[in-house]
């Protein structure tokens, strides 16, 4: 790996759409754009790194995750928009629970593992697309009438639905997986990280998150 860390790139903040700052005003995201690409296999490093997480996070630590302020409030914003968190689990409790199933954090390659280390360690929703696919800037807003992800009918969004957008579509549900269109793939040379805060989450947190997942990837040797 490269010596010392790659500062990264100031966060740029999303735009909210009006009528959901209104309704959640402490709702929002952050991004930043970094030189990166996939890799089906994620350098040493990053896998002893997930090694060393898998062994912190036991039956007894997920069993306080609800205490921790991050999650504890995630789990109340899934109340807010009316999903029951015991049964579509907020991302940092679903990622322990599939630790714990597993035996340890699975690695899925770079730069998905470099998103996995920073909600692990911060628990912050963290995302990292390619960047080529982002069209404008990102943000957060309400799914409209015949929206889908992948512009495909198999995965539509249901009117209303909160979703992560670019200018030109969305891009993920706030509780779904992200449209294939913007998944990293060979041709990928940039990536955009997003992070997600609700109410209660101090911006700290969101720093920390981008900035453990842009390091990871910026000072991926094979990137």
């Amino acid at each position: 790996m490269n010596v010392g860390h790659v500062e990264p790139p100031k966060p740029t903040l999303g735009w909210v759409e009006h009528a959901v700052a209104d309704e959640f005003p402490a709702l929002w995201t952050a991004s930043v754009r970094i030189p990166g690409r996939h890799h089906r296999r994620s350098p040493r490093e990053v896998r002893e790194r997930l090694k060393h997480l898998s062994g912190r996070v036991d039956g007894n630590w997920a069993m306080e995750l609800r205490r921790q302020d991050v999650p504890a409030a995630f789990r109340v914003f899934w109340r807010h928009i009316g999903i029951e968190p015991d049964e579509v689990r907020p991302p940092m409790e679903e990622e322990v629970v599939q630790r714990l199933r597993r035996g340890g954090f699975r690695t899925t390659g770079m730069p998905s593992d470099a998103a996995r280390i920073a909600l692990v360690e911060t628990g912050i929703p963290v995302w990292a697309w390619d960047a080529a696919q982002v069209h404008g800037a990102i943000g957060i807003r309400r799914a409209r009438e015949a929206e889908s992800l992948d512009g495909e009918p198999a995965r539509p969004l249901d009117p209303g639905t909160l979703c992560i957008a670019d200018d030109e579509r969305p891009l993920t549900a706030l509780t779904g997986d992200p449209s294939r269109h913007v998944e990293v793939g060979k041709s990928t040379r940039e990536v955009v990280v997003v992070a997600l805060a609700v109410a209660g989450v101090s911006s700290l947190y969101v720093e920390e998150a981008l900035w453990i997942a842009a390091d990871l990837i910026a000072e991926d040797p094979a990137g």
